[in-house]
Order: C-alpha cells, then sequence, then structure tokens
C-alpha cells in the first residue's frame, strides 16, 4: 500500500509541474526564448487551438519530462552493483 506522504509529494510535484506547463512553458516559447520561429506544435496552444490533446500534451510536457528523469535515475540505479 501507497503511504500518504509519498502520494501527497507526488501530488505536489505534479501541481507544480502543471502549473509550470500552463503558465511558464507557452509564454516562453512565444514570446521568449524562440520569437518568431515558433513552430506550430507550441502555437496551437497560445494561438487558440481546435485540437485539445496538443494543448494538453503542451501544458503536460513538464510533468512527463520530469517523469523521464526520474525513470531513468531509477534505471540507472538497478544496473548498479
Amino acid at each position: 500500500m501507497i503511504s500518504t506522504r509519498v502520494l501527497a509529494r507526488e501530488w505536489l510535484l505534479f501541481l507544480g509541474a502543471f502549473a509550470v506547463g500552463f503558465v511558464v512553458v507557452p509564454p516562453l516559447l512565444v514570446g521568449g526564448i524562440l520569437g518568431e520561429r515558433v513552430p506550430p506544435f507550441y502555437r496551437a496552444l497560445v494561438g487558440g487551438a481546435n485540437d485539445p490533446l496538443l494543448a494538453w500534451l503542451i501544458v503536460l510536457a513538464p510533468y512527463l519530462l520530469v517523469q523521464l528523469i526520474r525513470s531513468a535515475k531509477w534505471a540507472v540505479s538497478q544496473t548498479r552493483p
């Protein structure tokens, strides 16, 4: 059984990454880092996307990246003797 402490930590991680993906990532991509060279993939979220799946992917990208890094670190730690 998963402890409430672990569940609370994972929930806070998700909420933090969701906030970053929703508030920080779109303005950075459109206005700051890439300027006019914004790919349509990211412009879809800011420009009123008709594709909600694409918008959710952009918003959840920070959380998915964190989980990918955590998974890779776990896999490396399991292969060491």
